[in-house]
């Protein structure tokens, strides 16, 4: 674009853009999971070349094993509490401080002779 002057350039430049936006705007509406879908195949093929895709994936296991624990850890924390207070699991809030110092309390004091 020798030759324009700034003001021409920034013209055709945004001409250009309005051009390439349109066409993602096409190409978003006739496949709408297309984006997300190149993005993951992207993803995973730098993990593959670069010898992480099975350590990768183990991870994401153990992570999803991880929230696993922490949600059955929580249910039995209010059972435990629910328990103690003689009242259904449902009674029981989800402030996990209180509940847990509680319980604590409850074993101690049945431990003292």
């Amino acid at each position: 674009m020798a030759g324009l002057t700034v003001t021409e350039k920034e013209h055709w430049k945004s001409r250009i853009a309005r051009r390439i936006d349109k066409k993602i705007e096409a190409l978003s509406a006739a496949d709408p999971n297309l984006f997300d879908r190149i993005h993951r195949q992207a993803r995973q093929q730098a993990l593959q070349s670069l010898g992480l895709a099975d350590l990768y994936t183990q991870r994401e296991q153990l992570e999803q094993e991880k929230e696993a624990l922490e949600k059955r850890i929580k249910q039995i924390s209010r059972a435990l509490l629910a328990q103690i207070r003689g009242v259904p699991v449902e009674d029981v809030d989800d402030y996990t401080l209180y509940r847990d110092l509680e319980v604590t309390g409850a074993i101690e004091r049945r431990q003292t002779p």
